[in-house]
């Protein structure tokens, strides 16, 4: 996985995501700490708590420093998530995978084209309101058929 989240950085989509990834090693603590914010808002629908954000911005600048490109820090973060208090960022991320992969298995279902400057903001938006509440997953997987279906019949 940490490759695949390599690639995908080094890509113009990712750089326009998340600006840290065009100069990574030339980042500022406020540019790694924004990143993160933004990473956690992506995968958890929360900002990372102070404790978290400290120790994860010393993870990037470790791995900068290393040589080494910050794909496998996100794989950490990932790997570990927890529920708890600050947040339920395990359910709300394996209900975000869930849905991706519905999206993902209809388009392959229906034979319908991804393109990211086509399908990119509706993807993001698929994905923003699922979080850690079951109806929530249910939801985003009904309206990840709806976004197949509606490419079928524009």
């Amino acid at each position: 996985m940490s490759q695949s989240t390599s690639s995908f950085a080094v890509g113009d989509e990712a750089k326009a995501l998340y600006p840290f990834l065009a100069n990574p090693a030339g980042a500022s603590n406020a540019q790694i700490e924004a990143f993160l914010s933004k990473v956690y808002d992506n995968l958890f629908n929360r900002t990372p708590d102070a404790e978290g954000l400290a120790y994860w911005r010393g993870e990037i600048q470790n791995t900068l420093k290393a040589g080494q490109f910050v794909g496998s820090v996100l794989v950490n973060i990932m790997s570990g998530a927890q529920n708890s208090p600050a947040g339920q960022d395990i359910t709300t991320l394996m209900s975000k995978v869930a849905v991706s992969l519905e999206y993902a298995q209809q388009q392959g279902l229906y034979g319908t084209e991804w393109t990211w400057a086509d399908d990119q903001a509706e993807a993001m938006a698929l994905l923003d309101p699922v979080g850690d509440v079951p109806e929530t997953l249910l939801i985003g997987m009904a309206n990840a058929q709806a976004l197949v279906m509606a490419d079928l019949v524009a």
